[in-house]
């Protein structure tokens, strides 16, 4: 059964993309739920963390390292800004 995606989710997703493009000037990997904010995206540690700062700047919100330790895929990172940004 699929999940039915909200507006305000992809509006999230799209910023996600964006800034990650900004970041790599990589257009050829799509930011997708299920996506891992790893290596396997091309963001070495110090990439994560830079990656990790500006969707903070972005979405004007402090991101606690408790919460980064369980954000591993895109579908978490956009879970929490959800529940952040209310």
């Amino acid at each position: 059964m699929l999940k039915k995606v909200s507006k305000r989710e992809l509006e999230i997703r799209e910023r996600l993309q964006k800034i990650y493009e900004d970041l790599s000037g990589r257009t050829d990997i799509k930011i997708e739920p299920k996506t891992k904010i790893d290596e396997s995206i091309g963001l070495t540690s110090l990439g994560k963390i830079q990656y990790v700062v500006l969707i903070e700047e972005d979405f004007g919100l402090e991101i606690p390292n408790t919460v980064l330790h369980n954000v591993k895929t895109a579908d978490d990172m956009i879970k929490y800004i959800l529940k952040a940004t209310k």
